[in-house]
């Protein structure tokens, strides 16, 4: 649209200078004019030359604004390219990062299954249906004869049981599968 806005101004000028040149040429050509004659010439030489110098204002400033668009058009692609630099980028750090964490769950996976069939049948599957009658953590450590996961006292018959080897209990107060905490000193 501003390059034929341009154009068309580039045109009119041109139509302008050969007017201009054709009554110059007239005017001093071999017909011969008389005084007013030779003074409308002149007159209308003088306008068409204040037009053109109009559309030459015109045509540079077209062309500065031009300049402009096309240099902000420059920037905008060059800061489009970057962002798509950033964007591979991130893609690549985003599919080597998903490649290690898939591997991780795979070995976590790996590892939870081995640590299954090490715990007694009975145990797990207490543990799982806690699980899935709670949102909460189903397993709490007990210091002392404290439950660390509902933070209540337990009874000293409860605490006397956690030492017992093979007895599976659970927190009078939130259910939780407990088990002996030991006191790294």
């Amino acid at each position: 649209d501003d390059k034929k806005k341009l154009r068309r101004l580039e045109m009119k000028n041109q139509e302008v200078l050969e007017e201009i040149k054709s009554i110059k040429g007239e005017m001093y050509g071999e017909k011969g004019y008389t005084t007013k004659e030779r003074m409308q010439m002149e007159k209308k030489t003088r306008s068409l030359s204040q037009e053109n110098n109009k559309l030459e204002d015109e045509i540079i400033q077209e062309m500065e604004s031009l300049e402009k668009k096309e240099e902000e058009i420059k920037k905008d692609l060059k800061e489009l390219e970057e962002q798509q630099e950033q964007v591979k980028r991130l893609e690549e750090i985003w599919k080597k990062e998903s490649g290690d964490l898939k591997k991780e769950y795979s070995r976590l996976k790996k590892r939870i299954g081995k640590l299954k069939g090490e715990v007694p049948r009975d145990l797990l599957d207490k543990y799982e249906s806690l699980k899935e009658t709670s949102n909460l953590n189903v397993v709490a450590m007990v210091k002392g004869d404290i439950c660390m996961g509902c933070k209540v006292s337990l009874s000293s018959s409860v605490v006397g049981k956690l030492y017992t080897p093979g007895i599976r209990l659970t927190c009078e107060n939130c259910g939780r599968l407990i088990f002996l905490g030991r006191c790294k000193g």
